[in-house]
């Protein structure tokens, strides 16, 4: 083939790759409508990919349809939460549907919170890349969030719960909006949580600074006034006092008054966790022993009859207080174990106090020893230079006067 025809060759297939670059980003910024979009949302998956597409596709349509985008993303994820009923809550109405044709109970669809994390993943992508692009559809964003994060902590799984941490952590910590519109989001998820989804949501959540400055753990030599100056600097200790007056130092700082109340708590809430809930076998074996269906909605399909579904409801009455009381006991007992981890942290905060505070105790005595040996050996010295008078012959020393002598000459002296 010729030099020629090879170098046009090449300079067609450049621009071949260019026109075909050209029309996949035109057919990725295709023009928006509602179901293009209910189109995308519905294949809409967990990768960074297909939510950055549609992120990216979203805001390319944002300045004509920001309204509409909103609308029909929080209407599609109502969409995806059905009133399917839970097993606890079973009614006579339920019941009296069973004996309805099979064509006429197919109403009910799954929840998939697995589809609900993947909406809230693109509102954070989208409301993050808008922060400076657009800032009026991230607030627009804001109005919708308080309704959808509501609902998906109605209908959440630990996967959801860990996306809302995420989301709210993201938000904080980048400052997305203000910390009183992230207080607003993170009091709605708190509420309507309950039991364990609501335990998973606290443990590690990052709070407010204000909450943080109210968790901050001060050392044993932190006075209680200085808990704020020591949130506010970088280290948690006693604040460097900038008045005239000397500072105080460990030996006179440390509170054995509150290193023995944080023993006495610490070996009171052990005392507490010596026979957990967790390790309640009578009452696991109780719970195990109550039929699956109870707590699995996929076994309730074979119930056709209305005397099948009575049964089941009488089990699910006797079971619910069962589980609802251990649950709960569960619960407060992770709250004895948080309690134990915070009360152990306060406790070594106290011993490596008392380590320091013995340390400077134990220099002050060997420097008050070493000053001691200073002045035994200054007098010793002071002893060694005097002279030895036993070395003088006693005639060469001059008699002292005796006592009448004495008296004579100050008498004479006074006539």
């Amino acid at each position: 083939m010729p030099l020629v025809a090879i170098s046009s060759n090449k300079i067609g297939g450049k621009h071949t790759y260019a026109r075909d670059r050209d029309k996949g980003l035109n057919a990725i910024m295709a023009g928006f409508s509602e179901a293009a979009m209910t189109r995308r949302l519905e294949t809409l998956n967990t990768t960074t990919q297909s939510i950055q597409t549609l992120s990216m596709w979203l805001l390319h349509h944002q300045k004509h349809n920001a309204d509409s985008i909103v609308h029909l993303w929080l209407k599609f994820r109502l969409a995806l939460i059905q009133t399917e009923l839970a097993p606890w809550q079973c009614s006579d109405a339920f019941i009296s549907t069973l004996e309805l044709p099979v064509s006429q109970q197919e109403v009910k669809k799954e929840i998939r919170p697995a589809r609900l994390v993947n909406l809230l993943y693109l509102a954070n992508d989208v409301i993050q890349n808008s922060r400076r692009q657009c800032p009026d559809f991230m607030a627009l964003f804001y109005g919708v969030l308080e309704p959808a994060f509501k609902h998906v902590s109605m209908h959440a799984d630990s996967q959801a719960v860990v996306a809302l941490k995420k989301i709210l952590r993201v938000f904080r910590e980048r400052q997305i909006y203000a910390p009183p519109k992230i207080d607003r989001l993170t009091a709605v998820v708190t509420s309507t949580l309950t039991g364990v989804r609501l335990v998973e949501f606290n443990v590690d959540l990052g709070g407010t600074p204000g909450d943080a400055s109210s968790r901050l753990r001060l050392t044993p030599t932190t006075p209680p006034h200085a808990g704020k100056l020591a949130a506010d600097s970088p280290q948690i200790s006693t604040p460097v006092d900038e008045s005239p007056e000397p500072k105080r130092s460990r030996v006179e700082n440390f509170d054995f008054k509150a290193m023995t109340q944080t023993a006495d708590e610490l070996l009171t809430v052990l005392k507490k966790l010596e026979d957990p809930p967790s390790a309640d076998a009578d009452t696991r074996q109780l719970i195990a022993s109550f039929p699956e269906s109870i707590a699995n909605p996929s076994l309730l399909k074979p119930i056709k009859r209305e005397a099948e579904a009575r049964a089941l409801k009488e089990k699910i009455e006797e079971a619910e207080p069962v589980v609802k009381e251990y649950c709960e006991r569960l619960v407060e007992e992770m709250g004895e174990r948080r309690n134990v981890q915070r009360l152990m942290s306060d406790y070594i905060e106290f011993l490596k106090a008392d380590s320091l505070r013995n340390e400077e105790l134990l220099n002050s005595v060997k420097e008050k020893f070493a000053k001691l040996d200073s002045e035994k050996a200054a007098v010793k010295k002071h002893l060694e230079s005097l002279p030895d008078l036993s070395d003088i012959p006693a005639d060469a020393l001059t008699p002292l006067p005796s006592l009448s002598e004495l008296f004579k000459s100050s008498n004479s002296k006074v006539t």
